[in-house]
Formats: C-alpha cells, sequence, structure tokens
C-alpha cells in the first residue's frame, strides 16, 4: 500500500541478492516476505540517489505493472541510464528486484 502525499520507505534492498531469477518469482518472493516491491517512482529516485546500484546490476521494477504484464526497468549501457520495460518473464544475471520494508507516510 502506497501512502497519499510524501513518505518515507524503510528497510531498502537494491536487489542485489534477487539476481538470475525471473521477475515473477523475485515479485512472489518479495510478497510472501511481507516485504513491497518497488515501483518505478521508487526505482527512479533510488538511482538518482544511490546511482553506485548500477555497479552491481539492472533493476527490474516489479511492483509496476502495465496492463500487458509488462514490467518497467532501469538500466545503464554504455554511460547512459535507460527506463523500459518488458513482458518476457526471463531470468538473468544482472539483474534484480528493489525492495523496501514499508512505507510510512511523512
Amino acid at each position: 500500500e502506497v501512502p497519499e502525499g510524501p513518505y518515507l520507505m524503510t528497510d531498502i534492498d537494491d536487489g542485489r541478492g534477487r539476481l538470475n531469477t525471473k521477475p515473477s518469482v523475485r515479485e512472489a518472493n518479495i510478497l510472501k516476505e511481507k516485504r513491497s516491491p518497488y515501483l518505478t517512482f521508487e526505482g527512479i529516485i533510488h538511482a538518482i540517489v544511490f546511482p553506485e546500484v548500477f555497479e552491481t546490476h539492472n533493476m527490474d521494477l516489479v511492483g509496476s505493472r502495465y496492463k500487458s504484464g509488462g514490467v518497467p526497468f532501469l538500466y545503464l549501457t554504455d554511460g547512459k541510464p535507460g527506463l523500459s520495460y518488458s513482458w518476457e518473464d526471463d531470468a538473468f544475471p544482472e539483474w534484480g528486484a528493489p525492495s523496501c520494508g514499508r512505507r510510512v507516510a511523512a
């Protein structure tokens, strides 16, 4: 659940521990752990504040889904950031899914 207005995310996990796993499995595991998968906006903010995340992996933002079932993702290629989406449910060693423990209204 996302609070209306500003909020603070606690217990951040950048997704490094969820590499080489299908997005659908990552999402199910995050929810099973009673955590919240990142939304697109949260991933963009994470990338701005902590750009070093791309030194280890790209981010599938499994908390946001398009009507097609596609998952948005953030990546770095040739030193340039990108935002796109994929409807494939493939596992790749350089992709993880960030999450937070909870969202607290400000």
